[in-house]
């Protein structure tokens, strides 16, 4: 899948974090374009560096339309895995090679953090 979006502003944090500024969001009137251009940009920065990212979608007004849209766009693809250390952590593979989504869910089964995962093989697996 070939995704061709401009590259949009955003935060990043020591850890490669990146963190989107609701503004920003509210400002470009879509926020599934702009988590898609940072995907974009990200799986260029693996190839040429091979540094992960993290997009942490926490923090953007993706609604669950949104959400489902984002799901459909990336695909699922064949490798999950699941922790279970300090309540679940699930990770998926995309159809995109390099794209993860990575779910946080406390012991009560409340989802903590969405994340999606810029990314040979997400950090948060161990070696």
């Amino acid at each position: 899948m070939v995704m061709n979006m401009q590259h949009t502003d955003m935060k990043k944090d020591d850890d490669n974090v990146v963190s989107f500024d609701s503004a920003m969001i509210k400002k470009q009137g879509n926020p599934l374009t702009t988590i898609l251009s940072e995907i974009k940009t990200a799986l260029h920065n693996l190839l040429k560096t091979g540094q992960e990212t993290i997009i942490d979608l926490n923090n953007i007004p993706c609604d669950e339309e949104c959400e489902d849209r984002l799901k459909e766009i990336l695909g699922k693809g064949e490798v999950s895995a699941t922790l279970t250390i300090f309540g679940c952590d699930q990770i998926q593979e995309t159809n995109i090679h390099g794209v993860w989504w990575v779910r946080h869910i406390n012991n009560t089964g409340a989802i903590l953090t969405k994340s999606i995962y810029i990314s040979y093989v997400p950090s948060i697996l161990p070696a």
